[in-house]
């Protein structure tokens, strides 16, 4: 306590909260950004607090230069390990951070990658952009179901487990539910942390176990623990090799945690199905190994974005600071903040270490973000100066922390601050690698309607490893667990009761890497996490699994990755976070350019409400720092449809027209049918053929007119749509001629829920762009920033099976979920989180609006000028349901406007031929598009196919052995 701060540096973009919050409390903040490290040092001795995030690096160097004048460093976010706070301990120099402001942030990002290892996401995405119809080359999987590994049981790694487990995760122990129709599995959450006990995460729906246990559990695993000596490395091929086969891998914690040769030589050998990846073992310029496992086509990344969110970058008493330098861009709530408290801030962005060492020394205070790096040598330069460096983020391995501690310089971080913006880009990158959603958002945008292309999986009954339960892996968790996966976890330090109530059962890694579908890292980087997921982990786990990694590069070994990726082990990689940044390696250049990658640059807490979080929390820290009052200690944020009943129609010769299962022919013919598939067959070949078949089988490609059902009159029984819509059947002519209609409503509830949950995910970040720039090489992290979801207002029109599942999921993303539906009572949907209310009521309280209604004659334009006239400025709309409901010309001119700030859209007025008006919508730089994709995943199509079938055979049979089908 006492320590007198008069100036303050900030060295590295902070929300200017942190500013504003000094300088009110009668500090001068300078904000110098970029500073080398001469003039760093040159500058130090003028500060007696520095803030960085994780650009800017202390080093026993600037806290040598600020020696007797620097006494705190402030870590504007978690991890510290940018600062040397040995020498900064060593020299009284005060390290503070925010652990917990980047928390939610990270938990977002996670859910994010795992979200986007389950669906092609990205590639559906790009390919729309591109004008590609694509869809059928992106099915993807359902998480709901699957078995989630969470490692680490912190803040973020509960939160993971805990939205993990609303997406439809079971949290009390390892055990399979079987539903009778749908034959569906819930997800399962499972942890790991030494710490942590089972009654800590009960609530969060997390089974704490151990790491043995897990490993060979886990269908998606991801990653919340700090790097140090004992986590570094620590997923690698030993873990990846006791991985079930397909396991998929998130890590939004720290690079080198999961080493990254191992996991892409998992990928490779396509053990590991899927990585999603925020964070690498050098960043920002990533070495060959990274390169290659952010390019790797399994592989969705991001350039440690985790924490990037306006959220995130939006808190050790009595230390004099004055002078502050803000080094890094911070939002301005920092600085406005320290200049309440009356502190000079000043913001000097991109200095070299020469200037650095130069000024560090004029400032108590200095402000950093991932790209300043506070080394021993600019601790040096400040020492007897420089009293604090702020974090503005979590991670704090661009501060020599050591360094920092040995010279008595504070490290403050805002590891909380980030938590929603790193945990939603998670769930949005795995997401991205269960559906072919880039390619088939690029696909359209270069106008082609490409649908086929872009089947994906579903992450509905999917198991997620979360590697990492600190804040973000437990957010993830949260999240992904109300998508139906299982989530299972680990964290060393974690305890089983930390994360039970974020639906994570909690393992061992040996345990978790065989089971992960999915695997998501957020740990911090250290000696002992870094390439902690490598070659040895990524061999353990089953073939095709995914990886996330939003946390650091370095945990995960992007070489090993590569390889995995290459091997087809490995398959799916996203990724944010790189061992070298921003001046990625080879490695990390052939992960990103990998065809199962989605790669964005280091965006993870890039939102507008975590960017503001760490200004805040930062700020608020080093004024605590500066007082003798705990004003700010327990500040927030941290630590059929004709005829149904119709029975004995006598059907022996069946007519598949459209691509369906094979499960659907296999059972017709074990009932002793016949069956026959003719696909692309014009009007004239089908009125020609239909005459000799009982039952035709469609999807939604074909269409049955009355035309065809003349020509098949006293023949054609029977008309199967694979899927909910009939609305390419002429019902009613069908009636007239006594030609039964079946369909199957409920099997693509899952798929279209995770699709809609995946592209309002997608609305939040700019995911699509991150992804396709860090394809490219490009690493722009900070054109990235986003927005968080967290405590956003989500409007379901249409509350059936689709609409309530999505509503339970996006809840557990702590949204508010209003919804309207004409027939619904209150009292079917409470137990979804839904506040049922008017349509009036609902338009101006929207942030986001998502539509779940068939298209008739009411619904037809439905949603028009004068709804979007009603709407909030800024609000964004989601439409998986049917082309048609939404005025598409209405809906241009809104987003032309600026009133309407961002559009996802799966379903068009006219498709696969898109007319003027829909290719306008789709190629406006805030749409999010892919071709009709929201029922095709794997298990989608399979339930589809079984259960038209089952009704076909029940309406041939006067038992009722289906005859509770729906």
């Amino acid at each position: 306590m006492g320590i007198e701060i008069k100036n303050v540096l900030i060295l590295d973009k902070v929300d200017d909260a942190c500013r504003k919050l000094l300088e009110k409390h009668g500090m001068k903040v300078d904000t110098k950004l970029d500073m080398n490290k001469g003039d760093l040092c040159h500058e130090i001795k003028n500060y007696q607090a520095a803030i960085v995030r994780s650009r800017t690096k202390i080093t026993y160097e600037i806290l040598m230069a600020g020696i007797g004048f620097l006494k705190v460093v402030g870590r504007a976010g978690a991890g510290v390990d940018n600062i040397s706070v040995e020498d900064a301990t060593d020299m009284n120099v005060v390290v503070v951070n925010t652990p917990g402001a980047n928390a939610i942030a990270a938990c977002e990002l996670t859910c994010l990658l795992i979200s986007a290892l389950a669906r092609p996401f990205l590639n559906a995405a790009c390919s729309m952009k591109r004008g590609n119809w694509n869809r059928h080359f992106f099915q993807g999987t359902e998480l709901y179901g699957k078995t989630l590994a969470v490692i680490g049981l912190g803040r973020i790694g509960r939160e993971v487990a805990k939205r993990m487990n609303a997406f439809g995760m079971k949290v009390t122990s390892y055990r399979i539910h079987v539903y009778h129709v749908m034959n569906l599995v819930h997800l399962q959450v499972i942890g790991y942390d030494p710490i942590v006990k089972q009654s800590d995460v009960t609530s969060y729906g997390v089974e704490k176990m151990e790491l043995e246990e897990i490993w060979p559990l886990a269908d998606y695993i991801t990653v919340h623990t700090p790097l140090n000596a004992s986590t570094k490395n620590f997923i690698n091929a030993d873990v990846f090799a006791k991985c079930k086969k397909g396991f998929k891998i998130v890590n939004v914690a720290r690079g080198g945690i999961v080493n990254e040769e191992d996991l892409l030589e998992s990928l490779e050998s396509e053990h590991c199905d899927g990585v999603g990846v925020d964070v690498y073992t050098n960043e920002p310029h990533l070495d060959d190994t990274s390169k290659k496992l952010v390019q790797h086509m399994k592989t969705v990344a991001t350039a440690h974005i985790g924490a990037l969110t306006d959220e995130a970058q939006h808190h050790t008493m009595g230390i004099g600071i004055e002078n502050v330098l803000i080094l890094d861009e911070v939002d301005d709530a920092c600085r406005k903040l320290l200049e309440k408290h009356g502190m000079k801030v000043d913001t000097k962005l991109d200095m070299n270490k020469g200037d650095l060492c130069h000024e560090i020394k004029n400032y108590q205070a200095a402000i950093v973000r991932s790209r300043t790096k506070i080394t021993n040598e600019i601790l040096m330069a400040g020492i007897g100066f420089l009293k604090v460096v702020g974090r503005a983020g979590a991670g704090v391995d661009n501060i020599s922390v050591e360094g920092a501690t040995d010279m008595n310089v504070v490290v403050v971080n805002t590891p909380g601050a980030n938590t929603i913006a790193a945990c939603e880009l998670t769930c949005l990158l795995i997401s991205a690698l269960a559906r072919p959603f880039l390619n088939a958002t690029r696909s359209m945008k270069l106008d082609n309607w490409n649908r086929h292309f872009f089947q994906g999986t579903e992450l509905y009954g999917k198991t997620l490893a979360v590697i990492g339960l600190g804040r973000i892996g437990r957010e993830v968790a949260k999240r992904m667990n109300a998508f139906g996966m299982n989530v299972i976890g680990y964290d060393p330090i974690v305890r089983h009761s930390d994360v039970t109530g974020y639906g994570v059962e909690k393992m061992e890694l040996e345990e978790i890497w065989p089971l992960a579908d999915y695997i998501t890292v957020h740990t911090p980087l250290n000696e002992s996490t870094k390439n902690f997921i490598n070659a040895d982990v990524l061999a353990k786990c089953k073939k095709g699994f995914k990886i996330v990694n939003v946390a650091r590069g370095g945990i995960v070994n992007e070489e090993d990755l590569v390889q995995s990726l290459e091997s087809g082990h490995c398959g799916g990689v996203g990724v944010d976070v790189y061992t070298n940044e921003p001046h990625l390696d080879d490695t990390s250049k052939k992960l990103v350019r990998h065809m199962k990658t989605v790669a964005t640059a280091h965006i993870g807490a890039l939102t507008d409400e975590a960017q503001h979080r760490c200004a805040v929390e930062l700020a608020e820290q080093i004024i605590a720092l500066t007082q003798t009052t705990d004003e700010y200690v327990e500040y927030p944020g941290r630590s059929p449809i004709t005829s149904k009943n119709t029975m004995g129609i006598g059907i022996e010769n069946v007519l598949i027209l459209d691509e369906v299962d094979d499960a659907c022919r296999k059972l017709l013919e074990k009932h002793g049918m016949k069956v026959d598939t003719k696909l692309d067959m014009n009007k004239g070949d089908l009125c020609h053929e239909i005459k000799n078949y009982q039952a035709a089988i469609v999807r939604s490609r074909t269409k049955i007119t009355n035309e065809i059902l003349m020509a098949g009159i006293g023949f054609l029984k029977v008309v199967g749509s694979a899927g909910a819509g009939v609305d390419n059947i002429s019902v009613e002519d069908a009636t007239d001629m006594n030609v039964v209609v079946v369909n199957t409503p409920g099997a693509n509830a899952i798929a279209a829920c995770e699709l809609t949950c995946l592209l309002i995910s997608a609305l939040a970040r700019p995911f699509l762009n991150a992804g396709c720039s860090m394809k490219r090489g490009n690493w722009n992290s900070h054109f990235f920033q986003g927005t968080e979801l967290y405590g956003k207002t989500l409007a379901v029109i249409g509350l059936g099976r689709i609409g309530r599942e999505v509503a339970k999921r996006m809840n557990a993303f702590g949204m508010n979920v209003i919804g309207y539906d004409p027939i619904v009572r209150h009292s079917d949907v409470t137990g979804y989180g839904v506040e049922k209310m008017e349509l009036e009521e609902i338009w101006p309280l929207a942030d986001y609006i998502t539509v779940h209604t068939p298209l008739n004659a009411s619904t037809k334009n439905f949603i028009n000028a004068k709804v979007f006239a009603k709407c909030k400025k800024g609000f964004k709309i989601v439409n998986v349901a049917r082309g048609g409901i939404v005025n598409e010309e209405d809906l241009w001119q809104s987003l032309e406007s600026g009133h309407c700030d961002g559009v996802g859209v799966d379903v068009y007025t006219n498709e696969p031929h898109l007319d003027d008006t829909s290719k306008k919508l789709v190629q406006h730089m805030k749409t999010v598009a892919t071709a009709h994709i929201g029922a095709l995943t794997d298990e989608a199509q399979h339930r589809c196919a079984v259960e038209l079938a089952e009704q076909i055979i029940a309406l041939t049979q006067t038992t009722n052995e289906y005859e509770n089908n729906e």
